[in-house]
């Protein structure tokens, strides 16, 4: 990517367990997303062992959006196995990994390709905002850990809910890991490449 091309196309793979109440909300904030430097061009559904609706729900988007691919994992192989199958199925070289429990802010896939223009970048990460009440104390734990996360992320970027990568230097991650976020962070770092962390539009 240079930041002389008009459209920087990406792939988005979403890996899936049982997400039937999750997975229409993020489909549709990807369906929002304000663009102008960048296309999504596919949008990969990787579903693992799912024994729930979430396939049913995705199949549904399939009759309205072409871009829409169901990859069905009869047994769950684990997120790593699902990321890397995602990977040898996109046709593009940024990939994006979305967490299929999120909800994505209308600029969030535009910010994270645009930092792709820096060609020392291998690998970026978004900023997860919880939206649990903070009068709870689950909510209030979830948004203390999320907002140390954002912190640390500023000084020294981290990979977490909502990534990009380049697939040239990052087509594949060992499979029996348990923490697929550091496995992409490591990669990117062993090939001399940056990481970068894109904090959103409200810190732009």
């Amino acid at each position: 990517m240079s930041t002389d091309d008009l459209k920087c196309p990406c792939s988005i793979g979403i890996m899936a367990h049982n997400e039937e109440a999750n997975i229409k909300a993020l489909l549709q904030s990807i369906f929002s997303q304000a663009l102008s430097a960048c296309e999504i061009t596919e949008i990969i559904v990787v579903s693992s062992g799912s024994s729930d609706n979430t396939e049913v729900i995705v199949g549904q988007f399939l009759k309205i959006d072409s871009r829409i691919k169901l990859i069905i994992q009869q047994k769950r192989l684990g997120k790593a196995s699902a990321i890397n199958l995602f990977l040898s199925n996109a046709k593009n070289n940024i990939a994006v990994l979305v967490n299929s429990d999120t909800v994505l802010d209308e600029h969030a896939i535009e910010l994270l390709i645009r930092a792709f223009a820096n060609h020392q970048v291998g690998a970026a990460g978004g900023h997860p905002v919880p939206i649990n009440s903070a009068d709870t104390f689950t909510g209030y734990c979830s948004r203390l850990l999320w907002n140390l996360h954002h912190r640390i992320s500023l000084k020294v970027p981290k990979i977490g809910e909502l990534a990009a990568i380049r697939k040239d230097i990052i087509n594949t991650i060992p499979e029996e890991t348990a923490v697929d976020e550091v496995c992409l962070e490591a990669i990117a770092k062993k090939k001399g490449y940056e990481l970068t962390y894109v904090p959103g539009p409200k810190y732009i």
